[in-house]
């Protein structure tokens, strides 16, 4: 069914851009036979606030999901020590 993530990728950068593009193109990007020019990989981002490796990566979601919640806890876990440092330095 890559055909049909092609037309959903095609469908999300035509409703985004003002250049509309077929889904062949859409698919000769995923493959890497083809590649858009600088300017239209910036154009996609910029428009759908998302890096265009994105759109023709397989993405494991899960692993993302786990790799960002880890993120998360350090981030947490560095607030914590910063608000334990300045309650130090005001006692």
């Amino acid at each position: 069914m890559t055909w049909k993530k092609d037309e959903e990728i095609t469908e999300l950068i035509n409703n985004n851009s003002t250049k509309q593009r077929s889904r062949v193109t859409i698919t000769r990007w995923r493959n890497k036979s083809r590649y858009p020019n600088y300017e239209e990989v910036r154009e996609i981002e910029k428009n759908l606030g998302v890096p265009f490796d994105v759109l023709y990566r397989d993405v494991n979601f899960d692993e993302l999901i786990e790799e960002l919640q880890k993120q998360l806890k350090e981030v947490k876990k560095m607030k914590i020590e910063q608000k334990v440092r300045q309650e130090i330095t005001k006692a």
